[in-house]
């Protein structure tokens, strides 16, 4: 909460599971305002590890979020484990 983080590169490491069928998108946000959407994460059963590089090029508002979204009426579920952000050189 109330983190911004700075220009430059990150990498961003984390483990999901969730209903078979059913994706999320990855997004970063300016706290409620959506800046990018980086990836469509499809969802396993079993547990699956995902890296995704991006990169801050504006300092943001308020704060930096980094958030997945479910399509609207999704049934389901999604775990998610291990996240791990990182700044990449």
């Amino acid at each position: 909460k109330d983190i911004k983080l700075d220009h430059g590169r990150y990498r961003f490491a984390f483990r999901v599971r969730g209903t078979p069928g059913q994706s999320v998108d990855f997004e970063i946000a300016d706290d409620w305002r959506v800046v990018s959407k980086e990836a469509q994460i499809p969802l396993t059963q079993e547990w699956k590890e995902h890296t995704i590089d991006f990169e801050i090029k504006t300092t943001f508002k308020d704060e930096t979020t980094l958030r997945f979204t479910l399509p609207r009426n999704a049934r389901g579920h999604f775990d998610l484990t291990g996240t791990r952000l990182k700044v990449v050189k």
